[in-house]
């Protein structure tokens, strides 16, 4: 018996979430070469450049007014595109997160859903925040099952 399969592939082919992840840190990569573009391009309206007469007719591209409106565009653009690759790395983890969650689906013992009290509690001078527990009956079950008392 020949143990030898010829054709198949001395490396393994990487997953879709992985090949996923690796395009998503590459679009990262890009998204931040392009802010660097953005910083580099960016340039001061010369309003020495102005003519005399402030009245007369010029073209709408030779104005301040026009000059800002095109960098905000410019930078508009590049923090959709921003936000666009952020979102998409949060629905990855997420992806990764559920699946590691179904392998250990019997591990997770409890869930707490903890509240902590304002801020201001801790600026009124006593130091500490109270927890409070949502729903308590669900925490005492738990601790039944657990064996504490």
């Amino acid at each position: 018996m020949c143990l030898y399969k010829p054709h198949s592939p001395l490396v393994k082919p990487k997953s879709k979430d992985a090949q996923r992840r690796k395009l998503v840190v590459a679009e990262g990569t890009e998204v931040f070469t392009e802010l660097l573009k953005l910083t580099a391009t960016s340039k001061l309206f010369d309003l020495a450049a102005l003519p005399e007469d402030r009245l007369a007719w010029k073209p709408a591209k030779s104005t301040p007014q026009y000059h800002v409106a095109k960098q905000k565009e410019n930078y508009e653009a590049w923090n959709g595109w921003k936000q666009s690759v952020i979102q998409k790395g949060k629905v990855l983890s997420e992806k990764s997160g559920n699946a590691k969650m179904e392998k250990k689906r019997g591990v997770l013992a409890a869930k707490v859903d903890v509240k902590l009290a304002d801020v201001d509690a801790k600026a009124m001078g006593n130091g500490y925040r109270e927890v409070e527990i949502v729903n308590p009956d669900e925490f005492e079950g738990l601790r039944g099952r657990m064996g504490f008392v």
